[in-house]
């Protein structure tokens, strides 16, 4: 129960921060480079991480 609470609040977290990645982008105040290291994270997060927290 309390593994399924951490895996939702962490895919949250993880939305919320590729939608401000982006708008930040598009806005101009970050590069591309920080837009895609930080995308990059994200999905490392979401295939890698995720599914050992899942275990």
């Amino acid at each position: 129960m309390k593994n399924k609470k951490v895996i939702k609040i962490i895919g949250l977290i993880v939305i919320i921060v590729m939608i401000a990645n982006l708008i930040l982008f598009a806005a101009g105040v970050i590069n591309i480079i920080k837009f895609w290291v930080i995308i990059i994270t994200g999905a490392i997060i979401t295939y890698k991480i995720i599914p050992l927290i899942k275990k």
